[in-house]
């Protein structure tokens, strides 16, 4: 069952070609995957799922679960730490189920449903959102600023008070100077 959609899945065993789809597709990871959900998995008549449509986290789960399907639950690799001066052993193993388990969505404190399906929003404020859909992640991640078209598409702001609307733009001017510097980039002046 998918964590977020509660959608039964079905795994189908992979055919020559879903095999060579897999290891030959020219696809960026994304589309990729998508394609190789829409080739593999069904609903649990045999319909096709409607991949596009579905929260982008039930496609990471169905990925996990195509992968335990094939090969099996556990995942273990075995690998040396990449820094010269110490080359120490690492290994990691773990349940694919467990993994999911764990994961599973939870509704926080504070969380609505919205009268609009699939949107969200937070008691006390005129926020809205809704989870990102496997076609909005596919929509903007060719794009400049996907985090930005991401947002635009996946939040209704409203009319935030002032308040809030301050601590919004700080906390966009933040994480744009985090992430400028941690791209290697200088941190403007007046941030630390």
């Amino acid at each position: 069952m998918l964590p977020v959609s509660g959608a039964a899945l079905q795994v189908l065993e992979p055919t020559g070609e879903d095999e060579l789809y897999l290891v030959e597709t020219p696809l960026p990871p994304l589309p990729a995957l998508a394609g190789l959900a829409g080739r593999v998995t069904r609903g649990p008549a045999g319909d096709p799922l409607d991949w596009p449509s579905l929260c982008a986290a039930d496609l990471t789960a169905a990925v996990l679960e195509i992968r335990r399907s094939w090969i099996g639950d556990v995942i273990s690799t075995d690998t040396r730490c990449p820094d010269p001066d110490c080359r120490d052993r690492i290994d990691v193993s773990f349940s694919i189920a467990d993994y999911i388990r764990h994961h599973r969505p939870r509704r926080p404190r504070g969380l609505i449903q919205a009268p609009d399906q699939d949107w969200f929003a937070l008691t006390g404020a005129p926020v809205r959102f809704r989870l990102p859909t496997v076609a909005d992640l596919l929509a903007v991640a060719s794009q400049d600023r996907p985090a930005e078209l991401l947002s635009y598409r996946c939040i209704d702001a409203g009319e935030l008070p002032r308040a809030l609307a301050g601590l919004t733009a700080r906390s966009r001017r933040s994480r744009r100077a985090w992430r400028m510097t941690s791209a290697g980039y200088a941190r403007p002046a007046g941030t630390r």
